[in-house]
């Protein structure tokens, strides 16, 4: 994904973010909505504009988005980001930790270390299912896989059998229903009926 990209350059990125928004992006101002219009309504451009730029961000799926759904969605998203969420994203990616956000010099004021800390994921005592996709820009399949073993209460890794699912199809996917929910229902059921 873009963001990945990104991410050698997070500190840089982060500089530049504090000096021309209020902390946030990705809001609905005038100007995203505008670039959105532009980039997404199929009366304006080429209708596949817009899933080229949503496919850059999530992974290509074309196959699953119905253009009505992705205009309805454009119509409420982005709902705005803290840049800082962003910085902290392509730090993760940089460092390959499962850590904390990454103050630099402050860090040792903050943390009482150089290094943020890595987050204690033993402490986490809920039960946890894991459902992946081969395709999701912002999810890659191995980190999944090795995050998986480190949760105390696993109870399930599921891929998404579909090879192009992405990570918006989790929520839009035309076929998300049996590509995912169900088993998701499944795994909500057994965990309801104390499995």
């Amino acid at each position: 994904s873009i963001v990945r990209y990104l991410s050698p350059v997070s500190a840089e990125l982060e500089v530049l973010l504090k000096y021309f928004t209020n902390g946030e992006i990705l809001s609905h101002t005038p100007l995203v909505n505008t670039a959105l219009k532009l980039i997404c309504d199929p009366y304006i451009v080429h209708p596949g504009l817009c899933q080229y730029f949503m496919g850059l961000l999530f992974g290509s799926d074309p196959l699953q988005m119905k253009k009505s759904v992705l205009s309805a969605f454009m119509g409420h998203n982005p709902a705005g980001v803290s840049f800082r969420v962003l910085v902290h994203y392509g730090q993760l990616i940089k460092s390959r930790k499962f850590r904390q956000y990454d103050y630099g010099k402050v860090n040792s004021d903050r943390y009482n270390a150089t290094e943020p800390p890595e987050y204690n994921i033993s402490a986490v005592s809920t039960k946890v299912a894991l459902f992946y996709s081969t395709n999701d820009a912002l999810s890659v399949e191995q980190d999944v896989k090795d995050f998986y073993p480190r949760l105390p209460n696993p109870i399930g890794l599921f891929r998404v059998n579909y090879s192009t699912f992405n990570h918006l199809d989790f929520i839009v996917a035309k076929d998300a229903r049996p590509l995912l929910y169900e088993d998701l229902l499944d795994v909500l059921a057994a965990f309801d009926s104390g499995d």
